[in-house]
């Protein structure tokens, strides 16, 4: 990969995430400026995990058919269009219609630049690292950001959202052109879908449905539990900046961690860690401990997202993993859709703590599944000896 596209990758990456940064602040706020009620905010996250699950699909077809480039920027139209629909219509059907055009941008850029960034499947733990450290620096930046402009105003907020996204558009327009990686996809839908690879990528797809939830709880019930115990917004903003500063030590820290915890446990490991650390959440009651709350969960969640993504390297050859990737994708984006819904009426119910615990359970079974003989348990998701091989 040329360093000039290399560097308009990182950009991209990084653009991305302090969009999405913005929000997980914006869209929250907005809804407790409506008064909606969580079972409401919950729906409307959710939102983008219908285009998410659905499109992500299609767009490895895409990918592995016409290229990241393409992908890419059809991507940051649609995000663009979002945050200009959010600007001009803050209200609860503007509120809708932005989360469904952002969640159709959001499904591309995340297979988009994870195909365009391990294409040559060389030093693939250290990409993994790269990535991560990219993600990281965006979040970090993006809640930052996204808490001094709502601080500022409301308005500024989106303003500044839609500025983004247009220098996303721009990042996008210096790719250079990729060549395709598969287009003949003959054994018809379920081919170039790449549900054949399902059975493979099962115990991957389980860690990166996973690995979705402490963004669900970024960009659901963090906030509204940091404004519950009185934290201000620009402290919030603040707070949740941590989400980046955990991603980021994730991503420099993860190949030292996977030698010297071993890669068969360290999913398992992960999900532990994740489900204490939310699982605590409900007991926060000043910003430093929600910080380690936050600061934790993300970091163990970038963890998980990491340990998935090398299965799914391990798994699938290089002709295939724009598909791969898209599946992995999805059971990501499956758990944007599902989760927030399920905490949104447990959070009705029971309150707002509950979706914490709730939280905390599902990283528990999902523990579980993976101890099980099948599918998702057992060696069998790894190649001999723990080590991966090269794609």
């Amino acid at each position: 990969m040329r360093r000039r596209d290399l560097a308009s990758l990182i950009a991209i990456v990084v653009l991305f995430n302090v969009g999405i940064m913005f929000l997980a602040l914006v869209v929250p706020i907005a809804a407790l400026r409506l008064r909606l009620s969580p079972a409401a905010l919950g729906l409307l996250v959710a939102l983008p995990g219908v285009f998410l699950f659905v499109a992500r699909l299609f767009v490895g077809h895409a990918i592995d058919r016409w290229g990241t480039r393409a992908v890419l920027r059809s991507g940051a139209v649609a995000f663009g269009v979002g945050a200009l629909v959010l600007l001009l219509w803050p209200g609860w059907p503007g509120l809708v219609v932005e989360q469904l055009l952002t969640g159709m941008g959001r499904a591309a850029f995340m297979p988009g630049t994870q195909a365009r960034l391990y294409a040559d499947g060389q030093a693939q733990e250290r990409r993994v690292a790269a990535y991560n450290a990219s993600v990281g620096v965006g979040l970090t930046f993006g809640a930052a950001m996204a808490g001094l402009s709502l601080e500022r105003s409301f308005t500024f907020a989106r303003v500044a959202l839609v500025a983004i996204a247009l220098l996303l558009g721009v990042g996008t327009l210096v790719l250079a052109r990729d060549r395709p990686r598969d287009s003949s996809h003959a054994g018809g839908i379920a081919s170039g879908l790449g549900l054949h690879l399902l059975p493979r990528l099962a115990p991957a797809c389980l860690l990166a449905f996973v690995a979705g939830l402490p963004f669900v709880l970024m960009s659901s019930f963090y906030p509204v539990w940091g404004h519950r115990i009185g934290i201000p917004l620009v402290w919030l903003g603040s707070l949740e900046s941590l989400r980046g500063i955990a991603t980021i030590t994730a991503g420099l820290t993860f190949p030292w961690i996977v030698r010297r915890v071993g890669r068969r446990h360290l999913g398992e490991l992960g999900l532990v860690c994740m489900a204490a650390a939310v699982g605590l959440t409900p007991l926060a009651r000043t910003a430093f401990h929600l910080g380690l709350d936050i600061a934790l969960a993300n970091f163990v969640g970038a963890w998980v997202f990491n340990e998935s993504t090398l299965r799914l390297l391990d798994a699938v050859p290089g002709s295939e993993r724009g598909r791969a990737l898209s599946l992995t994708g999805s059971a990501w984006s499956l758990s944007l859709l599902l989760t927030p819904i399920g905490l949104g009426f447990a959070a009705d119910a029971l309150g707002i703590a509950a979706a914490f615990w709730t939280t905390a359970a599902v990283a528990l079974g999902c523990l579980a599944l993976l101890q099980l003989p099948g599918p998702f348990g057992g060696p069998a998701a790894l190649p001999a000896g723990g080590r991966r091989q090269q794609g």
